[in-house]
Formats: C-alpha cells, structure tokens, sequence
C-alpha cells in the first residue's frame, strides 16, 4: 500500500462503521461517488474512498515522479466532493497501490458495504461489467454494490431515488 500522502479526516478508522468506494476519476466511479456519500450519510456510516495508484510508489517515483502529485490530487478532489455532497459524513481518503481489485477488497474488509463504477478507465465500454467490478462483487466479504451507467434511454440519465430524489446512476446490489 502506498502509505503517503493519506488524506484523513477525524473519527474515520478500520474500525468504526464504514462504507469504502473505489474511484479513479472515470464517470463511473464520480458516480459511485455520489451514490456512496449520499448512502453513507443515510446509514450514519463513514466513508473511505480508495484510488488505486496507477503504479507501485517506487515505479512511480523513479519513471513518473509527476504521476504522485496528480493521483494525489484526484483523492483530493473525491474527498472535497463527498464532504460537500454529505458534510455530515465522516470522510477518509487513501491511495494503495495495484492490483486495483485486490486493494479494494482488503481496503474493505470489515466494512459494511464496497461502492465501485461498473467500468473504469480502461475504455472497453463494451462489457457491461469490469474485470475490477466483476472480481470485487466475486471475492469481497462484505456487501458490494456496483453502479450502472446511467440508462442512456434517459435524457438525464437520472432515476428516481429514496424520497422522489433523483440519482445519478442505478445501483445493483450484490453479495460478495
């Protein structure tokens, strides 16, 4: 695990009831995002998200020292956004390092529930569910939702959520 820089707010720790949502910056994982901070707060659960360095720290370091700035600053951006979509949420930002999958299932061990995007960078849009999707819903031990793209049938891409909200993406629960 990459153990600097680490974004962290008060009263967040493995042990106290957390969610963990995964995000690398594609419109998939925003989504999940937004759907995890809304989730959280409704449950008085705090949240972890996790990015997923693009490489080791070493690697990065040595053939991409302008690589740690950036992934920082994309945890960052996700923190600042779930603070302000549920400013009653607790909020803990950490970057691990690859495989992207199995950091999101030992980063969510002993958590209530694991929110990640259905497709993340890797541009096959194609499948309707990633392989880190796929493999997180497969192997986690705890509840794992996988959020959908918005229903392109939709001008929004919009659904109606809890209390005739909308929400930006449909989630699909599955048990790992």
């Amino acid at each position: 695990m990459i153990s600097e820089p680490e974004v962290r707010s008060a009263g967040t720790d493995r042990l106290s009831p957390r969610m963990v949502v995964g995000v690398d910056g594609s419109d998939s994982s925003m989504r999940a995002l937004e759907w995890a901070a809304a989730e959280a707060e409704l449950r008085g659960l705090s949240l972890l998200i996790v990015h997923v360095a693009f490489a080791r720290r070493e690697a990065l370091e040595s053939l991409a020292p302008g690589m740690l700035p950036a992934e920082q600053s994309l945890l960052d951006r996700a923190v600042a956004k779930a603070k302000a979509l549920s400013p009653g949420t607790a909020v803990t930002g950490r970057i691990c390092e690859p495989p992207t999958a199995k950091a999101l299932i030992s980063e969510s061990e002993g958590a209530e529930m694991l929110v990640v995007g259905s497709r993340g960078l890797s541009g096959l849009d194609v499948l309707a569910l990633g392989s880190v999707s796929s493999e997180c819903a497969r192997r986690a031990t705890c509840s794992v939702v996988v959020i959908r793209p918005p229903d392109r049938r939709s001008s929004s891409g919009a659904a109606a959520g809890r209390g005739g909200a909308s929400t930006p993406a449909h989630p699909t629960a599955e048990s790992g």
